[in-house]
Protein backbone atom coordinates (compact mmCIF):
# COMPACT_ATOMS: atom_id res chain seq x y z
CA UNK A 1 0.00 0.00 0.00
CA UNK A 2 1.66 3.43 -1.13
CA UNK A 3 1.61 5.93 2.09
CA UNK A 4 1.42 9.47 1.19
CA UNK A 5 3.08 12.11 2.89
CA UNK A 6 1.34 14.94 3.95
CA UNK A 7 2.73 18.28 3.03
CA UNK A 8 1.89 21.65 5.14
CA UNK A 9 3.86 25.36 3.62
CA UNK A 10 3.92 28.18 5.07
CA UNK A 11 4.34 31.34 3.85
CA UNK A 12 3.58 34.92 4.77
CA UNK A 13 0.65 37.10 3.78
CA UNK A 14 1.15 41.26 2.63
CA UNK A 15 1.28 42.35 5.96
CA UNK A 16 3.61 40.12 6.99
CA UNK A 17 2.25 37.33 8.97
CA UNK A 18 2.68 33.56 8.93
CA UNK A 19 0.30 31.80 7.03
CA UNK A 20 -0.26 28.52 5.27
CA UNK A 21 0.33 28.60 1.48
CA UNK A 22 -0.66 24.57 0.75
CA UNK A 23 -2.17 22.27 2.57
CA UNK A 24 -2.20 18.79 0.75
CA UNK A 25 0.09 15.86 -0.11
CA UNK A 26 3.36 15.84 -1.78
CA UNK A 27 3.01 15.72 -5.28
CA UNK A 28 6.05 14.35 -6.88
CA UNK A 29 5.74 10.39 -5.77
CA UNK A 30 7.69 8.07 -7.23
CA UNK A 31 7.70 4.07 -8.22
CA UNK A 32 10.64 2.00 -8.74
CA UNK A 33 8.39 -1.14 -11.11
CA UNK A 34 11.69 -3.12 -10.40
CA UNK A 35 11.46 -2.81 -6.54
CA UNK A 36 7.21 -3.41 -6.38
CA UNK A 37 6.75 -1.57 -3.05
CA UNK A 38 9.33 1.24 -3.48
CA UNK A 39 7.80 4.64 -3.55
CA UNK A 40 10.13 7.83 -3.68
CA UNK A 41 8.72 11.71 -2.61
CA UNK A 42 10.39 14.38 -3.06
CA UNK A 43 9.35 17.18 -0.27
CA UNK A 44 10.54 20.34 -1.43
CA UNK A 45 13.48 21.51 -3.44
CA UNK A 46 15.77 24.77 -3.39
CA UNK A 47 17.75 25.66 -6.64
CA UNK A 48 20.19 28.26 -5.34
CA UNK A 49 22.05 29.33 -2.11
CA UNK A 50 21.09 31.85 -0.49
CA UNK A 51 17.50 31.06 -0.95
CA UNK A 52 15.20 33.69 -2.74
CA UNK A 53 12.24 33.79 -0.41
CA UNK A 54 9.50 35.52 -2.05
CA UNK A 55 5.59 35.67 -0.46
CA UNK A 56 4.91 32.76 -2.62
CA UNK A 57 6.23 30.12 -5.72
CA UNK A 58 4.90 27.39 -7.26
CA UNK A 59 5.31 24.03 -6.31
CA UNK A 60 9.34 23.18 -6.39
CA UNK A 61 8.97 19.55 -6.83
CA UNK A 62 7.23 19.34 -9.92
CA UNK A 63 9.71 21.48 -11.95
CA UNK A 64 13.50 20.59 -12.71
CA UNK A 65 14.68 19.96 -10.06
CA UNK A 66 2.27 38.03 17.28
CA UNK A 67 -0.08 36.10 19.40
CA UNK A 68 2.56 33.88 20.62
CA UNK A 69 5.50 35.84 21.79
CA UNK A 70 8.56 33.22 20.80
CA UNK A 71 7.82 33.40 17.22
CA UNK A 72 11.03 34.25 14.81
CA UNK A 73 11.57 34.86 11.28
CA UNK A 74 14.65 33.58 9.32
CA UNK A 75 15.50 34.06 5.92
CA UNK A 76 15.88 30.45 5.67
CA UNK A 77 14.01 27.42 4.59
CA UNK A 78 13.23 25.24 7.52
CA UNK A 79 12.00 21.20 7.38
CA UNK A 80 10.38 19.93 10.34
CA UNK A 81 9.08 16.40 10.40
CA UNK A 82 6.53 14.85 12.90
CA UNK A 83 7.73 11.34 13.88
CA UNK A 84 5.31 10.34 16.83
CA UNK A 85 2.12 11.25 18.45
CA UNK A 86 0.55 14.85 17.05
CA UNK A 87 1.62 18.79 17.78
CA UNK A 88 -0.01 21.87 16.59
CA UNK A 89 2.00 24.28 14.69
CA UNK A 90 1.63 27.98 15.69
CA UNK A 91 1.17 30.87 13.06
CA UNK A 92 0.20 34.47 13.80
CA UNK A 93 -3.69 33.91 13.51
CA UNK A 94 -4.07 30.17 13.29
CA UNK A 95 -3.13 27.10 14.46
CA UNK A 96 -2.66 23.77 12.44
CA UNK A 97 -2.91 20.25 14.13
CA UNK A 98 -0.11 18.06 12.65
CA UNK A 99 0.63 13.98 13.26
CA UNK A 100 3.11 11.59 12.68
CA UNK A 101 4.40 10.94 9.12
CA UNK A 102 3.25 15.29 8.26
CA UNK A 103 6.39 17.28 7.03
CA UNK A 104 6.74 21.35 7.67
CA UNK A 105 7.89 23.68 5.29
CA UNK A 106 8.84 26.98 6.61
CA UNK A 107 9.63 29.24 4.30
Amino acid sequence: MEERIRRVVTGHDNNGKAIILSDGYATAVKTVPLWPGLVSTDIWKTSASPIAIGKSEPDPTLGRGALHPLMHRTETVDYAVVLEGEITMLLDDSEVPLKAGDVVIQR
